[in-house]
């Protein structure tokens, strides 16, 4: 057991890693996830995929589908998302899948663009083109 586990028994490091963004299911750094958007690894290339030095945790893999969209405005945005929608078997769970992470996402940035001021995620956008695509 490490210890930041063993700080888990007490309430208020369990209470501080929850604010500090410390305590999620991401936090135990999975591997073992369903690879919603396409992702190769190697060395990053001009294209659709996602891109990595080895195989990636989940919130990483994550973080990367946006950090990738950031790349693309109007319709090279709905080529994006076209491309890693048809590629993947089960349609109706990439789109609940892409609509929970970009309303969680949009929902992070946003609150924290009045403190970072990091660019926002254009969330409005892009469940506009999920909705328009496959209502």
């Amino acid at each position: 057991m490490s210890f930041r586990d063993k700080l888990q028994n007490f309430i208020f490091f369990r209470s501080l890693f929850t604010v500090t963004g410390q305590r999620s299911p991401y936090a135990a750094k999975t591997k073992d996830f369903p690879a919603y958007f396409q992702y190769k690894i190697g060395d990053f290339e001009k294209d659709y995929y996602l891109y990595f030095r080895k195989q990636p945790y989940l919130q990483l893999y994550k973080n990367e589908i946006f950090n990738k969209m950031y790349e693309y405005t109007g319709y090279d945005l709905i080529r994006y998302l076209e491309f890693h929608y048809e590629a993947f078997e089960d349609k109706a769970d990439f789109i609940r899948f892409l609509q929970l992470a970009t309303a969680s996402a949009g929902h992070w940035r946003l609150r924290m663009r009045s403190r970072m001021r990091c660019r926002c995620i254009p969330a409005i956008q892009i469940r506009l083109t999920i909705h328009c695509l496959y209502p």
